[in-house]
């Protein structure tokens, strides 16, 4: 068997240097290229988002402004349409992609997309995305009526109730941030009992808004709540 001279083994230490460095680095430039790109698809779903929430917002308004449809108006409508399906899909391919740099109003977002093009699997799948998401006790109180609403206008009148139920039972600070809140929660609650025809309930939930909004310490801040809560049952 040959025997390694001290040349070799200074030549064998050099070359396996070499293979080391080369491995650092080219893990190096891995990571840092799969940094950039998940910064690319994020800003990405952002711009997207965004597009989305404008056309949203045109819809809205198109809906306001003209309540009766003109032929022109329906074109126009299913144009929104289109783009709000193309977006809500792109979208959550995007998401897929960089699913821990999701965030709550991501999901928000396309929930709302997805209810409003008839995608109700969809739209129940990102409900429960955004408040799983939520960074914070009042947001999560925010996801969670915003599925309970959902829900109800699914018809799962026993499943929206709970998810009020849940957002009201989020322990916040009793300060009149989280009593506004709250009051709101329940003047929610009881618009969505009102609409599904549950007059009894949705005065029980009224009464319960009220009760909120009368503990609000800022005169201003209480009567506003109070005048929201009374036009919202008109």
């Amino acid at each position: 068997m040959a025997v390694l001279e001290p040349k070799d083994f200074l030549t064998l230490s050099i070359s396996s240097f070499s293979l080391l460095v080369s491995l650092i680095s080219f893990a190096l430039i891995y990571r840092q290229r799969a940094i950039e790109n998940r910064r690319a698809i994020r800003q990405s779903l952002t711009d997207a988002v965004n597009s989305l929430t404008e056309v949203s917002l045109a819809m809205a308004k198109l809906k306001i402004e003209n309540p009766h449809a003109p032929p022109d108006v329906v074109s126009l409508r299913r144009t929104y349409n289109s783009s709000r399906r193309y977006l809500a899909n792109h979208s959550e391919l995007l998401m897929e992609q960089i699913p821990k740099l999701t965030t709550d109003i991501d999901h928000n977002v396309l929930a709302v997309a997805f209810d409003a093009i008839g995608d109700y699997e969809r739209a129940g799948a990102h409900w429960n995305s955004c408040v799983e998401a939520s960074p914070a006790g009042p947001l999560r109180a925010m996801n969670l009526r915003g599925l309970a609403r959902f829900l109800f206008g699914q018809g799962k009148f026993d499943q929206g109730r709970g998810k009020f139920e849940e957002s009201l039972r989020i322990n916040l600070p009793d300060d009149d941030s989280s009593r506004g809140l709250r009051a709101d929660t329940c003047a929610m609650w009881s618009a969505a009992e009102r609409e599904s025809g549950f007059t009894d309930e949705a005065e029980r939930r009224r009464s319960q808004a009220i009760q909120e909004a009368t503990r609000i310490s800022h005169k201003r801040k209480q009567t506003d709540m109070l005048k929201y809560i009374n036009d919202l049952s008109q």
